[in-house]
């Protein structure tokens, strides 16, 4: 669920309901971030062991991307920030990977980190 706390953080009252829902996980989700600068776009990343991304306006997924197992993190450097803006996820499988907003098109891979 998408929840608008614009109102409230002007000194209107919280609504009690989400501004959107969004579906497309098969599974919990398990991190979550907004990519600023981009327009209206959420990342999440599941135990369905994919990241998606999505259009907050419509609800429409823009792209699926498959992870070995469950992605607990993610993290977006903005456009402002590069050239080009991306994404990293962190994976249940120790690897972080990086991939272009734009596309979800795969990036690169680092290991290191013990996974579970």
């Amino acid at each position: 669920n998408v929840w608008n706390l614009s109102s409230s953080l002007a000194g209107g009252p919280l609504v009690p309901r989400p501004a959107k829902k969004l579906q497309g996980h098969t599974q919990g989700v398990t991190a979550m971030a907004f990519a600023a600068g981009s327009g209206e776009v959420l990342l999440s990343g599941s135990a369905d062991n994919t990241t998606r991304i999505w259009e907050t306006s419509s609800g429409r997924i823009l792209h699926v991307i498959e992870h070995p197992k469950t992605v607990f993190g993610l993290a977006v450097r903005p456009l402002e920030a590069s050239e080009h803006a991306e994404f990293a996820t962190a994976c249940w499988d120790g690897k972080v990977r990086t991939f272009s907003l734009a596309s979800g098109a795969f990036q690169a891979e680092f290991s290191g980190h013990q996974g579970g």
